[in-house]
């Protein structure tokens, strides 16, 4: 583990997910969680990371085609 705990909420903020996600999956998992501020440790970090990691990359991909997809229109714009 890291020289700090992870804990959720900055986990969430890595996945760029809603805090209430991952203790609802934890939940699920038959892992209690008090709060947002509680600690995980490495193999539930590893869990959490394979069910949302999957969701982070369609994310992001569907992000860049968006800034693709806006920069191409106000360059054509821009061009007429």
């Amino acid at each position: 583990m890291a020289d700090r705990p992870r804990r959720i909420f900055h986990i969430a903020k890595e996945l760029n997910i809603s805090h209430t996600e991952i203790i609802a999956f934890l939940n699920e998992e038959g892992i209690t969680v008090g709060s947002h501020m509680a600690p995980v440790d490495d193999k539930d970090y590893h869990k959490i990371l394979t069910e949302f990691s999957k969701d982070k990359e369609s994310i992001e991909r569907y992000r860049k085609e968006q800034m693709r997809r806006e920069i191409h229109d106000t360059r054509f714009r821009d061009t007429q």
